[in-house]
């Protein structure tokens, strides 16, 4: 074979992803299947012909069975205390993170105590605490929690679950009481790290400041915590929120430049590549050893292994063997999106770009050399991207259920834009401690604010370009992805033997138009009931259109759900937000809505927030496309019960508010087919509202329980996505 790392790494990666959608049991009988195969390969094989498939039986045999040991002896032993109380005690693993007010902790515990038994169990455990603890990470820690398990895939499509199971996070804490820290005498070698992380965000902050330095140490360290939501989106919806996460372009980055600089001090080229190659496992550790990281770092150091040894690097190879390691460590790394992206982002322009850089530079070298220049720039830009893209768009489309169409562009612009930033805000952190070279520290300040500005105005400009990122979410696109695969690896396999590549794109373009067609008229007619995080609220959309029914108190669900669902669904429009009740909280996250989507009108009871351009509520609100919303104010005008129809279907949302007086009503009018409602109803209301499906809190009341349960009514207490075309009858889809 003549790169075995990277066929025993690439199957290695390729067999973990599988697994990881495949479950315990089945990949327990692929890994005794792949075993059995790689004997038959062995022993009915010519010498000659077998050593790769026998190789690729080998290693898939080897990463189920990986993957399967971590599920039964790591995974479930410690997932088996989800939903109890616990006494945990350990240390703080990391630096902790603040959101929204709550501040969160990595255990790593020593011992989990469940009534009254204690077990000797070392995992890693995210501690939700409402106020700051003063520890330090390595700091011990002990307190009583209520352990949980991470959601699955939410409306958005992130699946919180697997990327921290991919951390080595598998259980969550929260409603912790009686903590206890103390103080460590020593520090392992990971705490510098970590302080050095924190230095150079403070460096950032001190000399750049607010958002722009959020953005700048967000694209040199991968911290994020300050950058606003917006700013976020913007990116996603541009796809480029990869140049939010560190990974090979940054770690390459510093590797050529430092060793540029080191052998520009003439110090020689073996000794510029071993210092080199610590400052790249130095970079490792202030990132936070993220896989992506890891994998672009451990690339790295292969290729400055080489030079020591002087050997020539193979990129595939040294790209296998980095995937082989990390997941090799940890199975479930190979389910982490960062990782994923960063791989075949690596791939693509190792093969890809490569083929299109030879293609193009055969033209561009007939031009005068004054005009073949830039153009050579631009064209090694642009088969950059292409290639990147080509290979990571499956896996965003699988992962986020979007695709940017402007994506080409605004890596073209915003790329070389980063760079800058990284280098600048790399020099910027090294000089800071120097006092005397503040001349030089400000100057460069300035740069980074520029470039940043430039960064951000140019997402947002592009993220308002009209269908700049479109739904993915159409049926049947996971066969589309595989048949696209099967066309690109038929063109390759017959390329110079008459294979096109315009009759390949065009067959692939076909299928994705027949496929967003064939969605199109399944969903037409259909009207969709979205909860807002369990909150009372709800978002319902049918036919492109979309109405918002009460809003949550947070930023967190209306950038997390609000802004993002009707994103994923190609709506940039709310027709009408209907607040059942007011106050000042949702006052400012309608302001912040309205900053985000264009919205049309704004129905509500009593005003007294002043909320501009709101409708007194009417009776009955008609929208234009099959949807009727009928809203009944309370006794005092204060609160609002909506009830929604679509043909023969009826639900009703109560919203997030207090539960007026509406005992002027006839009872028979509340009753409906789908019940939304947070814990503000109580039971002699849902007794009359008698719903075949509930959609409630999480901290459900036993009596509202029961009284649902008296009706034989379907309850979830998780995210779910209510879809009817009328009748009565609602298709439930878990999203978390």
């Amino acid at each position: 074979m003549r790169r075995p790392f990277a066929v025993i790494g690439f199957t290695w990666l390729g067999v973990l992803v599988a697994a990881s959608y495949a479950g315990f049991a089945l990949s327990i009988a692929l890994a005794i299947f792949c075993s059995v195969c790689a004997v038959v390969v062995l022993f009915c094989i010519k010498p000659e012909k077998r050593r790769l498939p026998a190789a690729v039986f080998f290693a898939a045999a080897a990463a189920f069975a990986a993957f399967s040991f971590a599920e039964y002896f790591l995974y479930r032993p410690v997932t088996a205390f989800a939903g109890k109380t616990a006494q945990i005690s350990g240390v703080i693993a990391e630096k902790p993170t603040e959101s929204y007010g709550n501040y969160y902790y990595t255990i790593k515990t020593n011992s989990i105590t469940v009534d009254g038994k204690q077990y000797n169990i070392k995992t890693k455990i995210r501690l939700l605490s409402n106020d700051e603890l003063d520890a330090e990470p390595f700091d011990s820690i002990s307190a009583s929690v209520t352990l949980s398990l991470p959601k699955t895939k939410n409306a958005n499509g992130y699946d919180s679950r697997s990327y921290y199971k991919s951390k080595g996070v598998y259980l969550f804490a929260s409603k912790a009481e009686d903590i206890k820290t103390a103080h460590a005498n020593s520090k392992p070698p990971y705490y510098y790290a970590i302080k050095l992380r924190q230095y150079i965000s403070g460096a950032i902050e001190k000399f750049v400041g607010g958002q722009r330095g959020s953005l700048a140490a967000g694209i040199i360290i991968g911290d994020t915590s300050g950058l606003s939501e917006d700013i976020k989106n913007d990116f996603s919806d541009c796809g480029i929120s990869h140049l939010l996460a560190v990974s090979g372009t940054q770690t390459s980055l510093i590797m050529e430049y430092l060793m540029l600089l080191l052998c520009a001090l003439k110090l020689p080229r073996r000794v510029s590549a071993a210092v080199t190659a610590a400052a790249v496992a130095v970079f490792m550790a202030v990132t936070g050893f993220s896989p992506s990281v890891m994998r672009a770092g451990i690339m790295s150091i292969l290729t400055l292994c080489a030079i020591i040894i002087k050997r020539d690097a193979d990129v595939l190879n040294s790209l296998g063997l980095s995937a082989f390691a990390l997941c090799f460590i940890n199975p479930y790394a190979a389910t982490d999106i960062g990782l994923l992206l960063s791989f075949f982002a690596t791939l693509g322009m190792v093969t890809v770009s490569k083929r299109l850089y030879a293609l193009t530079n055969s033209g561009i070298e007939k031009l005068p050399a004054q005009i073949a220049r830039p153009v050579k720039a631009l064209s090694g830009v642009l088969c950059e991207t292409i290639g990147a893209s080509a290979l990571t768009y499956p896996i965003i489309i699988l992962a986020f259920g979007r695709v940017s169409l402007i994506s080409l562009v605004a890596n073209m612009i915003e790329v070389p834009v980063s760079l800058f930033v990284t280098l600048a805000t790399a020099v910027l952190a090294i000089l800071s401690p120097v006092w005397f070279l503040v001349f030089l520290i400000k100057p460069i300040a300035v740069l980074i604010r520029l470039g940043c500005d430039i960064m951000i105005y140019t997402a947002r400009g592009l993220a308002d370009v009209p269908f700049a990122t479109i739904s993915a979410e159409y049926g049947y696109v996971n066969i589309l992805i595989v048949f696209a695969a099967i066309v690109f690896i038929l063109y390759f396999a017959f390329r110079g033997k008459g294979a096109r590549v315009a009759v390949c794109v065009t067959c692939i373009c076909f299928a994705i138009s027949v496929g967003i067609f064939s969605y199109t008229v399944a969903a037409h007619g259909v009207m969709e009931i979205l909860p807002i995080e369990n909150t009372g609220a709800a978002i319902i959309t049918s036919n492109g259109h979309a109405v918002v029914i009460d809003l949550p108190t947070s930023v967190y669900n209306v950038q997390n759900t609000i802004v993002k669902s009707l994103k994923r669904r190609n709506i940039n429009y709310i027709d009408a937000v209907i607040l059942t009740s007011v106050d000042s909280k949702k006052v400012q996250v309608l302001s912040d809505l309205k900053r985000d989507m264009g919205i049309g009108k704004v129905y509500a009871p009593q005003n007294d927030e002043g909320i501009e351009d709101t409708i007194s509520v009417p009776s009955k609100l008609n929208a234009p496309y099959g949807v009727t919303v009928i809203m009944l104010p309370d006794r005092d005008n204060a609160n609002l019960l909506t009830l929604v129809y679509c043909a023969s279907s009826k639900a009703m949302i109560t919203g997030s508010g207090k539960f007026g007086d509406f005992s002027e009503y006839d009872k028979s009018a509340f009753k409906s087919d789908l019940l939304v409602c947070s814990n503000n109803v109580d039971p002699e209301f849902a007794s009359a509202v008698s719903p075949k499906n509930v959609s409630c809190h999480n901290d459900c009341p036993k009596e509202l329980a029961a009284g649902f349960l008296s009706n034989e009514a379907s309850i979830s207490t998780e995210n779910c996505l209510y879809l009817t075309r009328g009748g009565g009858s609602y298709k439930i889809i878990s999203v978390g």
